[in-house]
Formats: C-alpha cells, structure tokens, sequence
C-alpha cells in the first residue's frame, strides 16, 4: 500500500517541508518538475505528490487524467502563500479532503 509523502517544490520552500518529515524535490522548472513526478510514478510506494501550484498549473491535463485513472499517487497542487498560522500537515490533511474527500493522518518516522 502506497504511504509515502513527495513534495516538489522551489529550492528557497523545501526546507520547511523537510523539516515537516517529507520527502522533497527541489526544482525551478516546470519540465524538470514533470519528469520528477514521471519517476515518482515508477515508485510504488509513494501515495502523494504534492507540487506547487506554478508547477501544477504547467502540467498535460490528460497525464493529470491517466495518474487519476490508475488511482495512485494522488497529485496535490500546493499553494506556495498559505494562511498564517496553518502548519504543512493541516494543510495537506485539508488539500487532501477537498482534493479528495480523504482525511490524511501525516505520521513522521521514528
């Protein structure tokens, strides 16, 4: 079962998701944010990608289609200004029940 966190993500954000226990990616580049997530898909153990909003917007509608059709991972876009005051794991509890109508428990390792 898929249970693993991915977030793309700008080089200047991915050390608050890091800090948060996610896996992160950093990029600058809608392409190389594309192929990142194209080797994502070769990984069965990720459930989640989370990618910023620039990035997501950029991305082949109908490949959004084909991931969505296969069931996993679910692709989140991440909104790169949040709400004062809401922590990364409230906010992807929230993208992911209205994404998905899924509430997401965020476990960090031990």
């Amino acid at each position: 079962m898929p249970n693993s966190l991915l977030i793309i993500t700008h080089p200047n954000l991915a050390i608050g998701y890091r800090l948060a226990g996610a896996d992160v990616v950093e990029t600058e580049d809608g392409t190389e944010a594309f192929e990142h997530i194209r080797n994502a898909l070769k990984d069965e153990n990720i459930g989640l990608i989370g990618i910023d909003e620039e990035f997501y917007e950029k991305l082949n509608p109908r490949f959004l289609e084909g991931v969505k059709k296969r069931g996993r991972p679910l692709i989140l876009s991440m909104q790169t200004v949040r709400e004062r005051g809401i922590s990364t794991d409230d906010y992807i509890r929230r993208m992911t029940l209205s994404t998905a109508g899924v509430i997401v428990k965020v476990e960090k390792d031990k």
